[in-house]
């Protein structure tokens, strides 16, 4: 492989990673701590990505635990705990997100996020006892688009197709 290919798929995977993170951030900030269950399923993303600091953690584990857990079924489980170590379970790799950078030979980046910590799904897009709408996910979305979009418009140009869950980047 050429030198300029290897670079430029790089420079695209860490481009991707730092767009990643700015939907972390985005979507962490605009998040009610109570238990810290649902900053916590953010968790393993923001590693992944490198954009866990000790505030935003210290932010996480400042939430009091409770008993008691309502599964996103809504199947309540009373002996179950809500805390942060909770959520980063529900955050893990393959159950909460994915992210993919493809090849240098089949260029294709893709990351999806679901919510699966039951109090952040009511309090998305509603105000539910008092706390909401978080709008996590749109503010996440539009640090995300304003991140790439920039900074591949300075070194890159590309077509992009996107949809609600999957943001999907493919070069010839």
């Amino acid at each position: 492989m050429h030198k300029f290919q290897q670079a430029g798929y790089d420079k695209l995977v860490t481009m991707w990673k730092n767009a990643v993170g700015q939907f972390v951030i985005a979507a962490a900030n605009n998040l009610v701590v109570d238990t810290g269950m649902t900053l916590g399923s953010l968790i393993p993303v923001g590693r992944a990505v490198r954009v866990i600091t000790e505030s935003n953690l210290n932010r996480a584990y400042s939430g009091k635990a409770k008993f008691g857990l309502t599964e996103i079924q809504g199947n309540y489980q009373p002996g179950l705990v809500k805390n942060v170590e909770a959520g980063i379970q529900l955050g893990e790799k393959g159950i909460g997100y994915d992210i993919k950078y493809g090849s240098r030979k089949r260029i294709v980046f893709q990351f999806w996020f679901n919510i699966l910590v039951f109090q952040w799904f009511l309090r998305e897009e509603r105000i539910y006892q008092g706390h909401g709408p978080y709008l996590a996910i749109q503010a996440g979305k539009r640090a995300m688009d304003a991140y790439f979009f920039d900074a591949q418009r300075r070194f890159f140009t590309t077509d992009i197709w996107m949809t609600r869950e999957i943001y999907e980047v493919v070069l010839p």
